[in-house]
């Protein structure tokens, strides 16, 4: 069964401590169109990755289809300034 993209990015949204028009403001759109992508099961890569800088969320664990490759993780990582533990 395919993941809902949008689904995981809201539960990701919930659980941060930014708000919607936080992230919106960062992502450089209206409040309205992140709520627009919540319901998307086939949100674009593309935005998944503008989440993540914004959230500071690694995503390559909810998406390794997206992120496959080592070199993949590891701009995702530096991209969103996400240490390793």
């Amino acid at each position: 069964m395919l993941k809902n993209r949008g689904e995981i990015l809201e539960k990701v949204v919930r659980q941060s401590n930014m708000s919607v028009v936080a992230i919106a403001r960062q992502m450089g759109v209206e409040r309205s169109t992140v709520y627009r992508h919540f319901p998307l099961p086939d949100l674009d890569a593309g935005l998944i990755l503008r989440y993540s800088k914004v959230l500071k969320h690694d995503f390559t664990e909810e998406f390794p289809e997206i992120f496959s490759d080592l070199k993949s993780i590891i701009i995702i990582q530096i991209f969103c300034n996400i240490k390793q533990a």
